[in-house]
């Protein structure tokens, strides 16, 4: 198992902080790891906010020897690479990949020349060479989460968000496809739109809480729909939905709404204690 790489942050709000600190302890999974530190001497990058002016001059006057990602509107003439806002952590984790991944070595080239020519060549069976069985590819996380929508757009856009908050989700275009899913393994949450063909959210709601599933609990179901009155919201409770989500989502109500019914995501989006710099 590889050391995660240190990286520092400057010039960002405590809410942006613990929300970063939040991503790569999410983002723990996958190799190479990343883990926060508050002495940027001893991190190998250095995440800034290109906004702060003081950030940038600091950086600007001791021109630091590591890597250095900026986020920001514009990098100051530095060459620094340079994200802008909204920050959207998928982005900035893809950066950090990039600017820390190994290089391969340039492949030495070189000219074998024939010594002799043999007059008669014999050729000998070559043994047999059991190959090793190839290695089968490796899952994707899986954090039990079901996306339901009839529309394809709906779809991407939900995989798009919950992958910037550093989750995995499955995705199915019909309530038959989610109960069909649900017969099969169980799930922590299903995001289930409210207009669809065939069974509708409220429909399937009612149809997925009403299944006796020994040894596992219900899921958390959040109904996604477009209207927000009162009304669609009373029908969605007395579905037995458990939360109502109103078209188009944001990062800090998605992360909200799974911290609520989650324990570890709700540890994992506390405040940190870092000290800002």
């Amino acid at each position: 198992m590889t050391t995660p790489h240190p990286i520092a942050l400057l010039g960002f709000t405590p809410f942006e902080r613990s929300t970063f600190e939040s991503f790569f302890r999410l983002a723990a999974r996958r190799q190479p790891g990343y883990q926060l530190v508050e002495d940027t001497a001893a991190s190998v990058l250095i995440v800034a906010n290109a906004d702060s002016a003081a950030v940038m001059r600091e950086l600007t006057a001791r021109r630091p020897t590591q890597h250095v990602l900026l986020i920001g509107a514009s990098d100051g003439g530095t060459g620094w690479t340079l994200l802008p806002r909204p920050i959207k952590l998928m982005g900035v984790l893809t950066a950090i990949d990039q600017m820390l991944s190994p290089r391969p070595a340039d492949a030495a080239s070189f000219t074998q020349t024939q010594a002799f020519r043999p007059e008669r060549t014999v050729t000998l069976p070559l043994p047999a060479v059991k190959r090793a069985p190839e290695p089968e590819p490796e899952a994707p996380p899986d954090d039990g989460i079901l996306v339901v929508d009839d529309s394809d757009t709906a779809l991407h856009f939900m995989q798009n968000l919950l992958r910037r908050v550093g989750f995995q989700a499955e995705l199915v275009r019909s309530g038959e496809e989610a109960l069909e899913a649900l017969s099969r393994r169980p799930y922590k949450f299903v995001f289930l739109d409210v207009t669809m063909k065939g069974m509708d959210g409220y429909q399937t709601c009612r149809a997925i809480k009403q299944r006796k599933s020994p040894g596992s609990p219900a899921p958390v179901i959040v109904m996604l729909t477009s209207r927000s009155g009162t009304l669609d919201k009373m029908r969605g409770t007395l579905a037995g939905a458990d939360a109502y989500m109103v078209k188009p989502l944001e990062e800090r109500e998605l992360i909200n709404i799974l911290a609520k019914y989650d324990r570890s995501v709700q540890r994992g989006y506390q405040p940190t204690r870092m000290t800002p710099p």
